[in-house]
């Protein structure tokens, strides 16, 4: 049986009965928890938080009755959505699309794996998650973490459930739990069996054996830290998982186990590609910092600041740019990361991973040097032009390049990759053009981006050496490339 008090109605409730009546009428589980539930009601009322949420949470309890037909009180479960509760109990208050989006599905997912930039509130979010899961169905966790992080989540976790704020409506959940062990676990609430022999939370070290572990919810927090050391370490996590991590999910809870992974991409064929390709799991990959339309400016065109690590875009920004609006990371600061530490940028910020010698020119060497200040390359350039398919801000960058062969190289002169529009696309091809004068200026034109484009073809044939090319007809990308 369930019964609901607005804050009006608690109002008048308390005007005929005392506290101590109203909870032995209506079953709660003391008079003091009446009490806490309706003076925060009043409390929210007063200051405007949420009202219309919260009264309906907080006046609720639900009853039942056992073998013995005495009251059996379920854990309290709560109406309100996970950013609101996360922001009430966890006093988590960054609300973004992205967070709420994540929240919700790795809330109900199966299997989800999440990539989401450094900093940007996954670990809070799932901390705020695994207290919500505990407190309202009583199931078991297992957590798997590198060993810096293990005790962070665990005394996180612990110090949610002793908070004032979850003790008010929750009551006291905690009934013992072992630090050294990872394990936490919790009272059985008022008569109610939750009928399991694992502790409610537990977290351990990646690749940790937990072997006869029925946890209803596994999760894998950020167990890649570094780029992979050897082809064994990476073996050696891939067989931890489908041995171990795989075969609980299948055992466990009758085969309900729930099984979540986050974490930031190291390498192109991390484990991360591993679940993705071998396991098939659901995605939710989000970038820091994306261009929308334009390209990125150059480091010469933007005032840097090296102690702060920030960086300012000197004049007009060459390009339009949007970011996830997170409070730690600001454009700025995401700017100079991508400027100055571009591979670290795309697998941190961008999971995005770029293997050193790039994606596909692996027998290749490839080396910076100083650019030629006596002319030497003169009259040697050669412009390519890449265009995108498609003119959604989805679609494809459109990329130039300025070569120039010397001697037995190869030299790449300058490179612009960026979005944009006809106008944009014939004025960089015309501004590149009067700088470096090539002999030749070849653009593909696989899905006749340019032949179906009379005015911008139009401009184009006006550049000397200006032609099209086809690539589809030789294969693929590393076909091509191998040729």
């Amino acid at each position: 049986m369930t019964y609901k008090f607005t804050l009006e109605e608690a109002q008048i409730l308390l005007k005929t009965h005392t506290h101590l009546e109203a909870s032995i009428k209506y079953k709660y589980a003391s008079h003091s928890g009446f009490t806490r539930r309706f003076n925060r009601l009043r409390i929210n009322a007063e200051q405007g938080q949420k009202q219309d949420n919260i009264k309906s949470k907080i006046g609720t309890v639900s009853t039942n009755k056992n073998n013995n037909g005495k009251a059996v009180h379920k854990p309290f479960i709560s109406d309100l959505d996970n950013d609101t509760w996360l922001n009430h109990y966890c006093g988590y208050y960054w609300e973004k699309e992205y967070l709420t989006e994540m929240r919700d599905r790795a809330w109900t997912a199966n299997k989800l794996l999440i990539l989401f930039p450094r900093g940007h509130g996954k670990t809070w979010s799932m901390i705020g998650l695994f207290v919500r899961f505990l407190l309202e169905t009583r199931k078991p966790i297992l957590v798997f973490c590198s060993g810096s992080n293990k005790s962070d989540i665990y005394f996180a976790v612990l110090e949610l459930l002793e908070s004032d704020a979850i003790m008010e409506d929750y009551g006291y959940t905690v009934h013992k739990q072992n630090e050294n062990r990872g394990e936490i676990w919790l009272k059985k609430s008022m008569g109610y069996r939750d009928g399991f022999i694992d502790p409610n939370f537990k977290i351990v070290g990646q690749l940790a054996k937990s072997i006869g572990k029925h946890p209803s919810w596994i999760h894998l927090e950020d167990i890649v830290q570094d780029i992979k050391a050897s082809d064994e370490a990476e073996e050696r996590v891939k067989r931890w998982f489908a041995r171990v991590v795989k075969f609980m999910k299948k055992r466990g809870m009758n085969s309900k186990t729930r099984l979540t992974i986050t974490g930031t991409r190291k390498d192109i064929n991390d484990f991360y590609e591993y679940t993705m390709k071998e396991h098939k799991y659901a995605t939710y990959h989000v970038e820091a910092l994306e261009l929308t339309s334009g390209r990125y400016p150059t480091r010469d065109e933007v005032i840097s600041d090296h102690d702060m690590e920030t960086c300012e875009i000197i004049g007009r920004p060459p390009g339009k740019y949007r970011t996830l609006e997170c409070p730690d990371w600001a454009f700025d600061a995401l700017l100079y990361e991508y400027l100055w530490h571009p591979y670290d940028f795309e697998a941190e910020m961008q999971n995005n991973p770029i293997p050193s010698k790039g994606r596909y020119f692996k027998d290749c060497i490839i080396d910076i040097v100083s650019p030629f200040t006596d002319g030497e390359l003169t009259h040697r350039y050669y412009m390519y032009l890449d265009p995108a398919r498609g003119k959604s801000k989805k679609s494809s960058d459109s990329a130039f390049f300025i070569l120039a062969p010397f001697g037995d190289k190869i030299y790449i002169v300058d490179v612009i990759i960026g979005k944009f529009n006809d106008t944009e696309l014939g004025d960089k091809a015309e501004e590149l053009a009067n700088k470096y004068d090539p002999i030749e200026f070849k653009a593909e034109d696989d899905f006749e981006q340019l032949s179906s484009n009379s005015g911008l073809i139009k401009r184009f044939r006006a550049i000397r050496g200006f032609r099209t090319f086809l690539s589809k007809g030789f294969g693929d990308k590393l076909s091509r490339i191998e040729q």
